[in-house]
């Protein structure tokens, strides 16, 4: 007997005119041009009824099942960009020359929902119960859940949960994922609007997007496939590998969402700096266990995220936190040997900056820095310049500079560092103390080449105790004849030649290094003022001699407080490593580099890494002639508005990755002189340079280039 179903709900309806039950007419509904007709009948099994959702890759109807009569959803596989749809006809025709990924995309719908299909049971997805090809596509039938999406939820609930509420409903979509990510499949598109919650309160995942990714790699068109906030970094690159971890990000992003009311930062952002909130700050109970799960959940590395599903459903609903895993393979530790200021990929991604002030703690700066690579390296191998993996790009081919200048240049490192820890001093402002007697000095005045960490894992300051970030002022004297009794030794021989002392300035220290006559810099200088993170002024006065230096890798690195420095006196002449040497300067306002030797340096990776507030820059003197490493070296200077780098050589580089990211507020650069025939990664070369809107590349040689990802990401070029 022929049933009268409404096509909006399917329940009969005994009158014409709209449905009594969800007030659908029919007469006035009209169905777009490409869509099937109301009342199609699929397979001879599935009545169609009216469009549920539309995406650039499918459309989803109501239907019914005639022979068992009972509601259902019907999907059907229509990517629009390469199909249409003639006018009352539901065969669908392939626009010409896009067969190959029509069909492809085909095969994999039809290959997900056979997948999909054993796990009918599972509480939190969606059940596919058919899957067969018609009218030239295919069709995918799921069960009917008769709810709303999480984001209509939302909406009605002042667009947040409370997280008790949360965890339940999550649980068993966490448990059904692990089941289906044991069988190879992916969901890869989850956020609150693929999510439905009956009226009981249970909620299933709907709309996975295999098909998505597939067309995404394919097409290398990200913008159609992502939802901001939610997806991971590796799917916004062609070669980010995708895995069980991709779906825990976009999962705990969903949860951040919803019981925080705020989406979480895109991941691109976040890569240049992450401010993303704990979701405490937000005034909402959540126990520390959640928390830091749901943190760790939204990692912006993939390997630094719980791999499985199994792994944060452990963590979240039963206390369980890894122990941290210490490296055990060469591969997992440092680069050893004459690695100039070429870091592994995590040693700037994914900074965390959860304190109000931007002035992290020592103890976490030091945790930081020991998570993401110690700067220890041994000058005893080849060079390596570590792959990153997860990018996909090529920041990791091996090379070796192979100079015997350069072997030469960086022994002095293996001897550094060997003073002896004092204890530090009581100081009163009101006590005057009286002078050290003076020796005859004739000896040598060489300054130590300290390191950033003493054994103890503490930010020291020239083998004493005093922690590097109470230090406020930095001065270099030229004069020895009245120094306080509390000084102490820093020269390289241990014969007094070089002494330092602090003054007590507030809540902090004034640091003061002094000798008779000009201070000899070490040959190291690499990081001898990295971690001041409280420095406001380093006066050298013309008295700090650097003309046998030839390492200053990370010389200022986090000094954030820095606001201006005069380099002018320094002599650079010799100097082959600057990688990582002005990075995070977050308050340099002014640099002028004009009278910097840059003749020998062979690496300027993130030379100016996050020099935040530089608007004014002068570099237009620099001979990068010897150069090879130039990845990074401007990467989020973000108020930096003007930039000459015609003249520089560019022949020898072979790594110009991120080179000038997020150089936001860049309105003209000329990169037309750049000679690239040796450069191999140029992957997000020019991403996020929004103001940049006439750029010159047509005379880049990109012969050699393997790796362009977002090389010209948002980039609007006329």
């Amino acid at each position: 007997m022929k049933r009268n179903l409404c096509i909006g709900c399917m329940k009969e309806k005994n009158l014409d005119g709209p449905c009594p039950y969800c007030g659908l007419d029919e007469v006035q509904y009209k169905p777009s041009l490409h869509h099937l007709n109301p009342n199609t009948i699929l397979n001879e099994t599935y009545l169609v009824g009216k469009v549920l959702e539309e995406d650039q890759f499918g459309i989803t109807y109501i239907g019914w099942d005639l022979k068992r009569e009972r509601k259902l959803a019907i999907k059907e596989y229509y990517p629009n960009r390469y199909v249409v749809r003639k006018l009352d006809d539901p065969i669908i025709i392939v626009k010409e020359a896009e067969e190959v990924i029509y069909e492809d995309g085909l095969h994999k719908f039809i290959e997900e929902a056979e997948g999909l299909k054993k796990f009918q049971n599972l509480p939190g997805i969606v059940s596919i119960n058919d899957c067969f090809k018609e009218n030239q596509t295919a069709y995918m039938v799921m069960e009917f859940i008769e709810g709303i999406t999480l984001t209509q939820v939302l909406k009605k609930n002042d667009e947040k949960l409370s997280v008790d509420v949360v965890m339940r409903m999550m649980e068993p979509i966490i448990t059904s994922l692990s089941a289906i990510h044991r069988a190879g499949i992916i969901h890869r598109n989850i956020h609150p609007d693929n999510i439905l919650v009956s009226g009981s309160g249970v909620a299933k995942l709907i709309n996975f997007a295999s098909v998505r990714s597939f067309i995404m790699e394919k097409e290398r068109s990200f913008s159609m496939v992502l939802n901001p906030g939610y997806a991971p970094e590796e799917q916004y690159r062609s070669r980010g590998e995708q895995g069980a971890w991709t779906d825990v990000y976009l999962l705990c992003a969903t949860i951040y969402r919803v019981i925080t009311g705020v989406v979480p930062e895109e991941a691109l952002e976040r890569r240049y700096e992450d401010q993303i909130k704990l979701p405490s700050a937000f005034d909402i109970q959540i126990s520390k266990q959640q928390e830091r799960c749901l943190m760790k959940g939204l990692a912006i590395l993939k390997q630094d995220r719980y791999q499985t599903m199994d792994e944060l459903h452990r963590g979240i609903y039963e206390g369980y936190w890894p122990r941290e895993k210490k490296p055990n393979t060469e591969q997992e530790k440092v680069a050893e040997g004459q690695n100039y200021g070429v870091i592994k990929e995590h040693e700037f991604h994914g900074r965390r900056k959860v304190f109000p002030n931007k002035v992290i703690p020592v103890a976490a700066v030091c945790i930081l820095l020991l998570a993401v690579g110690t700067w220890k390296i041994n000058k005893d191998k080849q060079d390596v310049v570590l792959r990153n993996n997860s990018q996909g790009s090529q920041l990791g081919h091996i090379e070796s500079e192979k100079t015997s200048e350069l072997e030469r240049e960086t022994r002095a490192e293996e001897s550094t560092n060997k003073t002896e820890h004092i204890k530090e001093e009581k100081e009163t402002n009101t006590e005057k103390e009286t002078s050290k007697p003076q020796k005859q000095i004739t000896e040598n005045r060489t300054l130590i080449a300290d390191s950033y960490t003493d054994k103890s894992k503490k930010t020291t300051v020239l083998g004493s105790k005093i922690e590097r970030k109470e230090i406020l002022t930095i001065t270099f004297l030229d004069d020895l004849k009245e120094i306080p009794k509390k000084a102490w030794d820093v020269s390289e021989d241990k014969n007094e030649a070089v002494m330092a002392w602090t003054e007590k300035n507030g809540d902090g220290y004034d640091l003061y290094i002094a000798a008779n006559g000009k201070i000899t810099a070490n040959q190291s200088c690499k990081e001898l003022f990295a971690g001041y993170e409280n420095v406001k002024e380093i006066e050298f006065n013309d008295c700090f001699d650097t003309s046998n230096t030839t390492d200053m890798r990370a010389m200022f690195k986090g000094c954030k407080e820095l606001n201006s420095l005069d380099l002018s006196s320094l002599d650079t002449s010799k100097v082959v490593g600057m990688g990582e040497m002005f990075y995070q300067c977050e308050k340099l306002k002014k640099l002028d580099l004009s009278e910097f030797n840059t003749s020998k340096v062979i690496n300027m990776a993130w030379m100016f890494f996050e020099c935040m507030n530089l608007t004014d820059l002068d570099i237009s003197e620099f001979d990068t002639s010897n150069v090879t490493h130039m990845e990074g070296m401007f990467n989020a200077c973000k108020k930096l508005e003007s930039l000459d780098v015609s003249s520089f050589d560019t022949s020898k580089v072979t790594n110009m990755e991120f080179m000038f990211g997020d150089c936001r507020s860049l309105t003209a650069l000329d990169v037309s002189g750049f000679n690239t025939s040796k450069v191999v990664n140029m992957a997000w070369m020019f991403c996020n340079c929004r103001k940049l809107t006439n750029l010159d590349i047509n005379s880049f040689d990109l012969s050699n280039v393997e790796n362009k990802e977002f090389m010209l990401e948002f980039i609007l070029i006329q």
